[in-house]
């Protein structure tokens, strides 16, 4: 069983699902010491930290706080499902999120000390609470209209 987040100092650029599932198959393919990317990211051979620090300070359903050390570039990998509308930051700075091993979120992280920042900020959201505000502005608007009308039709009926 694989730690909940970890690090890999190796990786593998693969294309396409076939490609992909060939390596995950493969008898030989260890999980713990490779990570496969889907289409992009970097290419690591090594060396591997024998003593990186991977510690989740935060786990919350829209925003995980991972803690780093490292003396190599790697690629952290978190066992959460890969999906679109994740953001990450690795010390403040915005950090793509990669498919590795076709399913997880994985992060290239540059040797040092590091927080990674994970955040489910999907747009569809956000565009969900542009169109609500957006109505509800309409519909504050039609009211107060409707009001202001009725008061100027009701004041010429009298």
């Amino acid at each position: 069983v694989l730690p909940r987040a970890f690090l890999a100092y190796r990786s593998r650029v693969l294309s396409g699902r076939e490609e992909m599932d060939h390596a995950l198959s493969d008898p030989e393919f260890d999980p713990r010491a490779v990570v496969l990317l889907d289409g992009e990211g970097p290419v690591l051979l090594g060396p591997a930290d024998p003593s990186p620090a991977v510690r989740i300070a935060d786990y919350q359903p829209e925003r995980v706080v991972i803690e780093v050390s490292t003396r190599y570039d790697g690629v952290l990998v978190l066992g959460d499902a890969w999906f679109p509308g994740w953001k990450a930051t690795v010390g403040g700075l915005p950090a793509k999120i990669l498919r590795g091993n076709l399913l997880l979120r994985a992060v290239p992280i540059p040797a040092g000390q590091h927080q990674v920042i994970f955040r489910y900020a999907p747009l569809s959201f956000r565009l969900g609470a542009v169109l609500s505000g957006l109505v509800l502005i309409i519909a504050a608007s039609l009211g107060l209209a409707a009001l202001l009308l009725g008061r100027r039709h009701g004041e010429k009926l009298s």
